[in-house]
């Protein structure tokens, strides 16, 4: 039996913040039940509650609000905030090497004198955080080979601006829930 506590701002948030594999249909709500037999909390207590009330229910699983929260119904949940550009910014070239997924197609190319040459068409899927930083393309491809020695991962070398000098971010967006949002704690639990 598989017990978690989750918090969010409604019961669907936090059973997929809790990441149990089971839809929020097929769990009881156990709330009223939990209160009856004096709200245990501590591990032992909360187990035997727990088997005792799958038994009774023949339930797949259950959920307790804890404490009830209030789901975030703002439209727009969030505050922009402009940075005015005061002075001149700079910036240089530099080639970052990214962890990366890819997909690569390669197809053989008859040149006139007979030679085969391949030619490669790459589509990057994803890439990660930026793994290592090179002033220019041949520094970047010496690193890249070493990374991929190491890590034995694929590896790509994206083209990048960096600001030197000046303001470095232009603007901000801060995440800003509706005035009546509450985030709630909830236990759920499921048999295994």
């Amino acid at each position: 039996m598989q017990i978690k506590e989750s918090q969010g701002y409604s019961k669907t948030k936090a059973l997929e913040a809790a990441n149990l594999d089971v839809e929020l249909e097929r769990l009881k709500n156990a709330t009223i039940a939990w209160k009856k037999a004096n709200s245990p909390i501590n591990n032992k207590d909360l187990q035997k509650f727990a088997a005792q009330y799958l038994k009774e229910k023949k339930a797949v699983g259950f959920y307790i609000v804890v404490e009830p929260s209030a789901d975030d119904t703002r439209l727009r949940p969030y505050t922009i905030i402009n940075e005015v550009t005061t002075g001149k910014r700079k910036a240089k070239t530099v080639y970052q090497i990214k962890p990366a997924e890819f997909k690569v197609k390669t197809t053989p190319i008859t040149k006139e004198d007979g030679t085969i040459e391949e030619s490669h068409d790459v589509k990057v899927l994803s890439a990660g955080g930026t793994a290592l930083v090179a002033a220019t393309k041949s520094e970047a491809f010496k690193m890249m080979k070493e990374l991929i020695e190491e890590n034995k991962q694929n590896y790509a070398i994206e083209i990048v601006r960096e600001i030197t000098e000046g303001q470095k971010y232009a603007g901000y967006g801060i995440y800003t829930p509706s005035k009546s949002a509450k985030m709630g704690k909830f236990l759920f639990c499921v048999a295994e």
